[in-house]
């Protein structure tokens, strides 16, 4: 399961670093990506779901990222 949001997250990073504006954008994003990589290393396999809930709420702030775009990404 973590294998499963941690590829989510990469790819909700792509698709904003490719939409984003600038620079710090794209580095505001790359931030995010990492506080989620290191929660996911030091949380059990039973408790993801707030995990589950940090990345869904970063996929809707600006930059959005549809399902769509996630999907568009080569597995």
């Amino acid at each position: 399961m973590k294998i499963n949001l941690l590829k989510k997250a990469s790819k909700i990073h792509a698709v904003k670093c490719n939409k984003s504006s600038d620079f710090l954008e794209g580095f505001a994003s790359f931030q995010i990506l990492q506080l989620i990589i290191l929660k996911l290393q030091n949380v059990e396999d039973e408790d993801l779901s707030s995990a589950e809930d940090e990345i869904e709420n970063w996929r809707k702030s600006e930059p959005e990222v549809t399902e769509n775009e996630i999907s568009q990404i080569i597995s």
